[in-house]
């Protein structure tokens, strides 16, 4: 997208953080922005009734997401992330002072009436005490699954086709947060729903299908908490722990860490050469693999380490050390933290994060993202990604975007991508948002024939407009003689 939308794991734990909250949500969101006058015949489309267009930008158009959220960003910018957040049509206001909070909300709705930006009455929260968003409740205790959203993928039917499964996985995606083991059942569905594989159907699949369900029912009460980082506040634990068959860790904060709240888990299964590695290696990679999975979570923070292998407690000062120790202590330089012996028998959350790998049964199948990751190996492909020159490095001014790819992109922040010819490019125009009521849709004069003369399905360079299209190295020029 030109425009990215925030990571709704941040704005749930930014606003859990603060005592009130408000949530305000649009109506109709994206028709109350217009389609640039030239453009309009090209959103053309047939009904019952006849040839009709669309003066505004409909949901499902090339780029609808992007605009409208770019829209958000320059309106709100000097108030996002400060006491705000604004995710699409969702505007989200946390503070911890009543009345700091009440001017906030008047400033706010201040600026969407100076742009004519409208707001959907039935679905506003105000000063909430359960604060339903992004598919989560916000409460006292912290962030929990919507139960709406759980009683929906509960009743599901079971998938018979790949996008029908994509829809599946995406309403998962939201609650999966707060599942413990919920990725290795879904991750053996990611792989069935990949596109460069068949779609079938077998027993493995739908106990993996019932297991998401059931593990989304399991805990669909359990609360997550974020973490508080001001002096006051508890200390910060990291737990880890790592068998024969795989890692986990835990991330936890409390006055006592046997009754700390749980912030965020993960676990992952050892490779075959990982689990060839000795104990103490295996532990190591364990607290490696946590601080780089709880790495934003983490840094600038004082925390402590956790682990029921004592020997990790002299690998700062230990002076012989082979590759895996090495990386451990290289990351360890770059937190503030302490490693601390517990005993086994007390690590009992980490330690049930690793039971569903070390009771695998011999022929399991399990998902190329469930492996603990080989460190060189990604280093080398993020570093890869980072200069790869065909990846898109959005620049966004005001409302303008320069885009540094194969690629021109519009004064509205519609970008075009030249190598798809065939798609018609619709500028919207952001600047001038508002409701447009009964001029939402117009019918097409020309009918039928303006459908023969301007969408010809043959029409390649047409559609370009000014634009100037990339040639195609494939084809072949004829020779000028």
């Amino acid at each position: 997208m030109a425009s990215p939308l925030p990571l709704p794991k941040d704005i749930l734990a930014k606003v859990s953080r603060h005592k009130y909250q408000t949530l305000l949500d649009r109506k109709d969101a994206y028709k109350q922005i217009w389609v640039v006058p030239k453009d309009v015949h090209k959103t053309l489309f047939h009904t019952p009734m006849g040839t009709m267009v669309s003066h505004v930008m409909q949901q499902g158009d090339c780029n609808a997401g992007a605009t409208y959220q770019a829209l958000m960003n320059h309106i709100f910018a000097p108030y996002i992330g400060v006491f705000m957040f604004v995710y699409l049509d969702n505007i989200v206001i946390f503070l911890d002072m009543l009345e700091e909070h009440v001017k906030r909300i008047h400033t706010i709705l201040g600026v969407l009436k100076r742009k004519q930006l409208f707001l959907s009455p039935s679905k506003m929260q105000f000063l909430a005490e359960e604060l339903r968003i992004l598919g989560h409740i916000v409460d006292k205790k912290g962030i929990r699954m919507d139960l709406h959203k759980v009683n929906l993928v509960s009743k599901w039917k079971t998938p018979e086709s790949k996008e029908q499964l994509a829809s599946f996985l995406g309403a998962v995606g939201y609650l999966a947060p707060n599942c413990p083991g919920i990725c290795i059942p879904m991750a053996l569905l990611a792989k069935r729903a990949s596109s460069d594989t068949p779609f079938r159907w077998g027993g493995t699949k739908e106990r993996a299908f019932c297991d998401t369900i059931r593990l989304v029912e399991e805990f669909c009460n359990r609360h997550c908490v974020a973490l508080r980082y001001s002096k006051i506040e508890p200390p910060i634990y990291l737990i880890t722990d790592a068998s024969l068959t795989g890692a986990s860790g835990l991330v936890s904060q409390g006055k006592e860490w046997q009754m700390a709240q749980v912030a965020a888990f993960w676990s992952a299964k050892f490779t075959m050469a990982q689990q060839n590695y000795s104990v103490t290696d295996r532990e190591a990679l364990a607290v490696v693999c946590s601080l780089d999975k709880f790495g934003p979570l983490l840094h600038r923070v004082k925390f402590t380490i956790l682990s029921n292998h004592k020997a990790l407690e002299y690998l700062q000062t230990q002076k012989d050390l082979n590759l895996q120790q090495v990386q451990m202590a290289e990351k360890l330089g770059q937190f503030n933290c302490t490693i601390k012996y517990i005993k086994g028998s007390k690590n009992v959350l980490a330690d049930a994060l690793l039971r569903m790998y070390s009771e695998d049964k011999k022929g399991t199948e399990r998902a190329e993202s469930e492996f603990v990751p080989d460190y060189k190996e990604e280093d080398g492909i993020r570093d890869a990604c980072a200069h790869n020159p065909s990846v898109t490095q959005p620049v966004v001014t005001g409302m303008a975007a320069k885009v540094a790819s194969k690629s021109q992109t519009t004064l509205a922040g519609v970008r075009q991508n030249l190598e798809r010819k065939r798609v018609a490019p619709v500028c919207y125009n952001p600047e001038i948002p508002g409701r447009a009521g009964q001029r939402t849709m117009a019918p097409c004069n020309q009918g039928n024939e303006c459908v023969k003369e301007n969408w010809n399905p043959n029409i390649r360079d047409e559609f370009v407009g000014e634009q100037i299209a990339e040639e195609d190295p494939r084809e072949t020029k004829p020779n000028k003689r």
